[in-house]
């Protein structure tokens, strides 16, 4: 667990999942009945391209100060891989208004994009990035970001921008001049330098 620089809010890393789909909120707010909302769909569901795989990490944050604080949002990133050491950029939906006529890497948005997601996918493969969320004293809200990577690469850390945290998702093979980390690699947190 670290502090968010600037903030009273710490930051901890949870968990990491690889999957074929994501789940992505949506912000239109239906004329729905309150009542009956919770029946009404949340998120949209998508699939990596072929030959591709998302990466969800999740962390958390917690206010620990004596005042309310906001969760600053996560608009960017990288993670890192191996065995090639490639660093591929925070993947970001496209645009509801893009779908038919975005094409990302040849292929169209139609067909990435699967629809609604079920309840079930919400809660497997969705979340926010935790970002502008009000919290109270000694109050925690959860965020997730996602990255797209090709299928045959482990993720082993990500580094978030504003929260200037690096995130060690994976054990990392040794290599010369790089000093092992010294605690569990599985769920660690490291502010950068300044």
């Amino acid at each position: 667990m670290t502090d968010v620089n600037g903030t009273h809010l710490s930051f901890s890393f949870q968990s990491s999942l690889e999957s074929d789909l994501v789940a992505v909120p949506y912000f239109e707010t239906p004329n729905v009945d309150p009542l009956i909302r919770s029946n009404v769909p949340t998120h949209y569901i998508f699939r990596a391209k072929t030959g591709y795989k998302f990466v969800l990490i999740r962390y958390r944050f917690v206010n620990n100060y004596n005042e309310e604080q906001v969760t600053p949002g996560v608009s960017s990133g990288d993670i890192f891989t191996q065995p090639q050491g490639y660093i591929y950029k925070m993947w970001v939906p496209p645009q509801q208004s893009d779908f038919d006529s975005y094409s990302y890497g040849g292929i169209s948005n139609l067909e990435l994009f699967l629809g609604y997601a079920t309840p079930q996918q919400v809660i497997s493969l969705g979340g926010t990035d935790g970002g502008g969320v009000k919290l109270l004293q000694g109050y925690g809200t959860s965020g997730q970001v996602v990255f797209e990577i090709p299928s045959e690469m482990t993720p082993v850390e990500a580094i978030l921008g504003i929260l200037q945290a690096r995130l060690l998702i994976a054990e990392q093979p040794a290599q010369p001049n790089v000093t092992p980390p010294s605690s569990s690699p599985q769920r660690s947190v490291t502010p950068l330098p300044q």
